[in-house]
């Protein structure tokens, strides 16, 4: 292999693992600031949600706009399911024969579930168990220059303590996440998993209104090709995140939040805004 040919190889994979972190993003993201309480048995909520993302490695600009369907559901006490899927757009810059080229589509990005259970509480004080699963129902990165998903199918598990202080809620989240490799044009594909953080804090301004600040981290470990360590591959992605819960009258609410990236590798800022209704 000549130096430009290795280069090109090194320009494509770093391509691939841009686009996987930006399709990871694509879902819901584990880490937006949400409600910290679980509905009561037997409620639930549908909305949508519009949200933007926005990022520059320092080579590459990306621009991602997801028009989100989501719903909550409580079918027995402590346990709360969550599901959403979005429609994607996507800008991006892309190198072909070291030329900036532009390419821009849109799709079905990967779906997402999360399952919440309230193992144990007190008075003042609960821990929750999260079940995580993105499902590769986008676009991969593998076959094609813009992708909506990452092509993987993930699972995620973890552990979030929250302690009460009226009117202020502080949690804290430590979890794993497992991406399940696949092969893909001859090769097979094991991005790397994920060890993740969270804690910050929800406070109820009043009974309809609950604002929540949150840092959360995720350490990405390595990825293979065909079973071989891929160098520089990985990273450490941290962000700080605020949102704010809004319930109005006859079940409808609104939600805002902005998450910004505090390391190269997340996106600079994703922001969103949505409606849900309860039923």
């Amino acid at each position: 292999m000549n130096r430009q040919e290795e280069l090109m190889r090194t320009i494509s994979f770093s391509l691939l693992l841009l686009g996987l972190s930006i399709s990871a993003a694509a879902a819901q993201e584990w880490y937006i600031p949400k409600r910290t309480q679980i509905l009561e048995r037997g409620t639930g909520e549908l909305g949508v949600r519009l949200q933007v993302s926005a990022n520059n490695d320092g080579l590459l600009d990306t621009f991602r706009s997801d028009s989100v369907l989501f719903l909550r559901y409580t079918p027995v006490s402590r346990l709360e399911i969550y599901v959403d899927c979005p429609y994607s757009f996507i800008e991006r810059e892309n190198i072909e024969n070291f030329s900036y080229v532009s390419e821009r589509g849109s799709g079905i990005g990967d779906a997402f579930m999360q399952l919440s259970f309230e193992g144990f509480s007190g008075e003042d004080w609960k821990i929750l168990y999260n079940l995580d699963t993105v499902f590769p129902t986008g676009r991969n990165p593998y076959k094609y220059a813009i992708a909506f998903g990452g092509g993987h199918t993930s699972v995620a598990m973890g552990q979030t303590a929250m302690k009460v202080i009226d009117p202020v809620v502080l949690f804290m989240h430590v979890g794993y996440r497992h991406t399940i490799a696949r092969r893909f044009l001859g090769n097979k594909y094991s991005p790397g998993g994920g060890i993740r953080f969270r804690f910050g804090s929800g406070i109820s301004l009043n009974p309809r209104v609950q604002t929540t600040l949150a840092v959360n981290a995720e350490r990405v470990l390595t990825s293979k090709v065909n079973n071989q360590g891929v160098t520089a591959s990985a990273s450490t992605n941290v962000g700080f995140g605020w949102g704010i819960d809004w319930k109005l009258k006859n079940g409808f609410g609104l939600n805002s939040n902005a998450t910004f990236g505090m390391t190269k590798n997340t996106p600079d800022a994703t922001i969103a805004m949505g409606c849900s209704i309860g039923f």
